[in-house]
């Protein structure tokens, strides 16, 4: 595989968890199991800035890296958005 299909595939991790893990917050199931896989897809989601990082030494001048890159960041943002909203609703 060459560096660029391995830094689209790794900036993909991020969009793909903030999708499942704003699923899986706004859904009704609630199980151990669904808990766990908002606490895996959380984490990766908010660690998207890493995987920019990752993505940019992998593939730097590649367009579609950029945009992922870009997107990384929005999914960190989205995350971090969400858990200050849930902190000062329970602290107002």
């Amino acid at each position: 595989m060459s560096k660029k299909t391995i830094a689209i595939i790794v900036e993909a991790i991020p969009l793909v968890s903030i999708v499942v893990f704003l699923a899986s917050v706004f859904s009704a199931y609630d199980s151990p199991v669904m808990r766990i896989v908002t606490l895996v897809t959380s984490v990766l989601a908010f660690l998207g800035f890493v995987f920019f990082f990752i993505g940019r030494m992998l593939a730097r001048g590649e367009r579609i890296v950029t945009i992922l890159g870009i997107l990384d960041w929005f999914a960190t943002l989205v995350t971090f958005q969400l858990y200050a909203i849930a902190i000062f609703s329970f602290g107002l």
